[in-house]
């Protein structure tokens, strides 16, 4: 699954960390914006919110040309998880046959995780397999790249690489049918403010 010869610059399915990135969780606090101390600060103003971090191992997502010279301004990263642990050997089995979702298709077996990728342990760093968590993509700047590149811990080979991107893209690609018009409702009317209508 890892390449023993890396790549000069990052590449898909690089594993790379510990990052810090926000828990994703629902507790968080936000900061005032106010520039006095009389006035209580607009809405719709630029505004911070505080929220816990952690450090976590993540996957490069971005698809290998994104990092060519000015061409994004973003790049894409997904978390590593542990393995879920109450499953089953049966079950972990099909999690990593899910990771060939062509070859699971084509047998029609049920594709086991959609969102996940799974990567073997990486001595030094985690010991028991993982899971790349496409619903934990998160964009970062690309001028962390290179801070990025300096925290890779491994790169896949050609191989691995090639089912993660089949992956990513029956993730984030297959169909689906529409919802059916009698699930549907009126479009909502948009909130209108209400002022104190003094005079």
């Amino acid at each position: 699954m890892y390449s023993d010869r890396w790549s000069l610059v990052l590449r898909q399915g690089d594993i790379a960390g510990p990052i810090s990135l926000p828990l994703l969780g629902t507790q968080f606090e936000i900061l005032s914006t106010a520039r006095s101390l009389t006035t209580e600060a607009s809405a719709a103003a630029p505004g911070k919110i505080l929220v816990d971090a952690a450090a976590v191992y993540i996957a490069v997502v971005s698809h290998d040309c994104e990092f060519n010279e000015d061409k994004r301004n973003k790049l894409l990263v997904a978390r590593l998880q542990k393995v879920q642990g109450n499953l089953t050997d049966t079950q972990v089995q099909a999690l990593w046959a899910s990771n060939d979702v062509v070859a699971r298709a084509e047998r029609e077996e049920t594709i086991a995780a959609v969102d996940s990728f799974v990567v073997e342990p990486l001595p030094g760093q985690f010991e028991d397999s993982q899971v790349i968590n496409f619903a934990t993509t998160t964009p970062l700047p690309m001028s962390m790249k290179q801070d990025l590149a300096e925290t890779k811990k491994a790169e896949m080979t050609q191989d691995s690489r090639v089912l993660l991107r089949r992956k990513l893209a029956w993730f984030f690609g297959r169909d689906a049918e529409d919802v059916s018009d009698e699930e549907k409702r009126p479009k909502p009317e948009p909130a209108t403010e209400t002022g104190d209508g003094g005079d």
